[in-house]
């Protein structure tokens, strides 16, 4: 047993004590004030003993501690903690509640959307805003900006004879263009400063 109680923690060590108070049937062989005295010992051992172990932790940790020296133009990392306030405790809240202002435009109307039975579904152009004459693979190719969504003002340029073919009801006579009209608006653009 003393064997043991060498090679063995503080832990282990007040464990093996205490056993020793109690029978092999389990019941205790001091009854009154002896235990009471007997048990306010083995709590002062136990606080003694966490108190140096305590300290020979802290005695480690300190030698590996060095004071931190900075020079000018040094790159130094700072670590910034995830908290959104600290409380009077100095407890972070991490998880604070956030305040939301209701407001009317936040509303999005439901959309009666047609979905094809694979679940994807063909969105439909809005509206042709611009125009303009782009050169590609050595030829002028007629392009046009399509808007897609009103609301997220969602567009793109695209081959303007493709658009026509897939979507002749956007080209009506007020936004319908000639190369000529997009290639002088090009020529005006580039001459810009």
């Amino acid at each position: 047993m003393a064997n043991l109680r060498e090679r063995s923690s503080p832990w282990k060590t007040c464990i093996l004590d205490h056993l020793g108070a109690w029978d092999e049937d389990g019941e205790a062989l001091l009854t009154g004030p002896d235990l009471v005295q007997q048990t306010t010992e083995k709590v002062k051992l136990i606080q003694d003993r966490l108190k140096a172990s305590q300290s020979r932790q802290k005695s480690y940790a300190d030698k590996r501690r060095k004071p931190l020296e900075f020079a000018v133009g040094d790159h130094v990392f700072l670590r910034v903690t995830p908290t959104t306030g600290v409380e009077r405790a100095l407890r972070a809240k991490k998880l604070s509640p956030k305040k939301y202002v209701p407001d009317p435009s936040h509303v999005l109307e439901v959309e009666d959307i047609q979905v094809r039975e694979d679940l994807s579904m063909e969105v439909q152009p809005v509206r042709v805003n611009e125009n303009q004459t782009k050169w590609r693979n050595g030829r002028n190719v007629r392009l046009v900006k399509v808007v897609w969504d009103e609301r997220t003002s969602d567009s793109n340029w695209e081959v303007a004879d493709e658009m026509r073919s897939s979507y002749p009801h956007l080209f009506t006579e007020e936004n319908e263009f000639t190369l000529e009209d997009a290639l002088e608006r090009n020529e005006n653009t580039d001459a810009a400063p």
